[in-house]
């Protein structure tokens, strides 16, 4: 029986590859793509796909958010989770919601095929830049649910939208955040944005870092993967 296989990715070009390329492999049926999380979700519903290649740096949603949520509502859809600068401290954060792939958006057709067909087998893939550095305490001591609502925090959602995303009360959202702010050794949520990311943990584009206090942002916030290693 052929690997079904669908994809989400907000790159026109990238999306229309990927599925050129999964169309023309044998032994994988291509049911479909989608550049938004709301059709993501849809095509995954009424398609079922095996394996689900799914963009990290989509701008609608927090990936890690996004790839939880996946994982909850579809749990036999396996998840390849795609980011333009894949790092250690995502994949620890992947690994522990049951994403079994983390690879850079960059692949060739061959290793494209080759990760899907492996995914499906039940292997676990992995690029070589989220490999990289000391496996211990990637994340700084947060944990990944930690993670995730500091990347909704760091996109501009409030507690209440974090919340109903999530699933969870307000409480539990603020209780992850002054759990962050502990760890992290700061006082609020800009200063736990720009520390997340001097460390390394998120990255938001178009964010200075001369101080946690001096915190600017020249574009609306979206959420990436950061390569960056301290």
């Amino acid at each position: 029986m052929d690997i079904r296989a669908g994809a989400l990715d907000h790159h026109p070009l990238l999306l229309n590859g990927i599925a050129t390329c999964l169309n023309a492999a044998p032994g994988i049926t291509f049911v479909g793509a989608a550049s938004e999380a709301i059709a993501a979700r849809k095509l995954i519903g009424h398609k079922r796909p095996d394996v689900f290649l799914l963009d990290m740096d989509v701008p609608d949603e927090a990936g890690l958010g996004l790839a939880r949520q996946m994982r909850r509502l579809f749990p036999r859809v396996e998840i390849i989770a795609m980011a333009e600068h894949p790092n250690s401290a995502y994949r620890h954060a992947l690994n522990g919601i049951g994403v079994k792939g983390y690879v850079a958006n960059t692949f060739s057709p061959e290793l494209l095929v080759a990760d899907v067909v492996a995914v499906a087998a039940g292997e676990t893939v992995i690029a070589a830049e989220a490999t990289a550095g000391p496996d211990d305490d990637e994340l700084h001591g947060l944990t990944s649910s930690e993670v995730e609502v500091l990347e909704y925090v760091a996109a501009g959602y409030p507690t209440k939208h974090i919340a109903k995303t999530l699933d969870v009360s307000d409480r539990t959202v603020e209780f992850h955040l002054n759990h962050v702010y502990a760890k992290l050794e700061v006082a609020g949520r800009v200063a736990a944005i720009a520390r997340a990311q001097q460390l390394g943990i998120i990255f938001v584009p178009g964010l200075r870092l001369s101080t946690a206090s001096d915190l600017r942002v020249s574009t609306g916030p979206k959420l990436r993967t950061s390569s960056r290693k301290n």
